[in-house]
């Protein structure tokens, strides 16, 4: 409970500094703050201290967590932001299996702590490695700063930008909105296109957060030894992975999102069966095991499609924001899990599997009306994010608002054209 309050704090920190201080900053600080947590953590003689550390490193995590992903993301084209993704949630799964091991070798929770605290030094150590988002930089018209890191990344990788795209890119003369100037969320949500689509996001993201934090600690609930359950459950995330990586791009973010978490409610439903019915413990397991790589996938997936709908100026507090609108569902996950203990015969273990396959396909009927962002251009000012997948051309970034208007005003002509389009929001 206390962890899952401080990632919520920790999310509302990132959502509101991320985007005024730098990715870059808060990140520094949040590490730092986890690793002063850590160690306190160990030393640890009361209750009530370690409900506050637990609060802090909760916060402190997830603040940390969130700037990582989103700078390399800002970083990254069209066609290699999955991978962002994908390593995010590779090295996480890995982190979660070693977790597991030194849990399983060390079962003293000092020693345990100790461990888990160990790569917060190689974390500290590649902060002077990583430079700050260039994409926030140019948001906030600090262009000769993201210019230098810009020809510093082409000339590492090799590469020279041509003089076009660099004019397009730093020109001080550029007409986009918000530059330089300080942008409030509720301009986001003054919009009505916006204020309905990022409030389906939150309604997804806290239904797919309880779903996969809920299996997880529904493996409590198994028979059979509980850290091969664990680790089971963990090493079916790589499949998850593997999938994601080879269909993300082939089918778009939006149809597997909805794919994975809507089959991931569809097994869930059906892990009721052999609970009921009386089936083998194995099947229930399986099921159980299989409905959690769906929903991980789902999970993935949602990370990669919810900051590409944000704009520049405010993709901090998007991603924040999400991370801690999903902490309702993580606050509920535990308590999903143990509804076993409160309802006695066969529906008892049934009743967590029925929750999450019901969220599970909630979820993808929300799913279902947001846009694509496969191969598009990342929204750089809410203009940008209000038109984000009503035009033809999405390359926003660049676009004049004399160029935009126009291309606005004929919207209902080019839906009429590209029938595709009419159920997004």
């Amino acid at each position: 409970m206390m962890m899952f309050l401080g990632k919520f704090l920790g999310a509302f920190l990132n959502s509101t500094g991320g985007d005024y201080f730098g990715r870059r900053r808060m990140y520094l600080v949040m590490v730092l703050g986890m690793t002063a947590t850590g160690v306190g953590l160990i030393f640890v003689s009361n209750l009530t201290t370690l409900m506050v550390l637990r609060f802090l490193t909760g916060a402190t995590t997830t603040g940390a967590y969130l700037p990582a992903y989103v700078i390399p993301l800002e970083m990254q084209g069209p066609s290699y932001r999955r991978m962002t993704g994908l390593v995010t949630r590779t090295m996480s799964t890995i982190m979660v299996l070693l977790g597991g091991l030194c849990a399983f070798l060390l079962r003293d929770w000092r020693s345990y702590q100790a461990c888990v605290l160990s790569p917060c030094i190689v974390i500290l150590v590649g902060y002077f490695f990583v430079p700050e988002s260039p994409r926030w930089l140019v948001s906030k018209g600090r262009l000769d700063e993201a210019q230098k890191i810009v020809d510093a990344m082409a000339k590492t990788n090799g590469v020279s930008i041509a003089p076009k795209l660099s004019s397009a890119m730093f020109d001080k003369k550029d007409n986009s909105q918000n530059r330089g100037t300080r942008v409030t969320p509720l301009q986001l949500f003054r919009v009505p296109r916006l204020f309905v689509r990022y409030n389906l996001l939150y309604l997804s993201w806290i239904l797919i957060v309880l779903c996969n934090y809920g299996l997880s600690y529904n493996v409590t609930n198994m028979s059979g030894d509980i850290f091969l359950n664990y680790t089971v459950l963990n090493l079916v995330e790589f499949i998850s992975l593997f999938l994601f990586f080879f269909l993300i791009e082939r089918i778009g973010r939006r149809h597997f999102l909805l794919a994975s978490i809507g089959t991931g409610g569809v097994v869930c439903l059906a892990a009721i069966l052999p609970t009921v019915l009386g089936g083998s413990d194995w099947i229930f397991r399986a099921l159980s095991f299989f409905g959690r790589m769906c929903v991980s996938a789902g999970f993935v997936a949602i990370y990669v499609l919810s900051p590409e709908l944000f704009p520049t100026v405010l993709r901090s507090f998007g991603l924040g924001s999400c991370s801690m609108m999903s902490r309702f569902g993580g606050l509920a996950s535990p308590y999903i899990a143990d509804l076993n203990t409160y309802v006695s015969g066969m529906w008892g273990p049934a009743l967590p599997q029925m929750v999450f396959g019901v969220a599970g396909l909630l979820t993808a009927v929300m799913i279902f009306f947001l846009p694509e962002t496969r191969g598009r251009n990342l929204p750089e000012t809410v203009r940008d994010a209000e038109l984000f997948g009503r035009i033809p051309d999405d390359d926003l970034a660049f676009s004049t608002e004399a160029e935009i208007l126009p291309m606005a005003k004929n919207e209902e002509n080019m839906f009429a054209s590209n029938g595709s389009e009419k159920h997004t929001i």
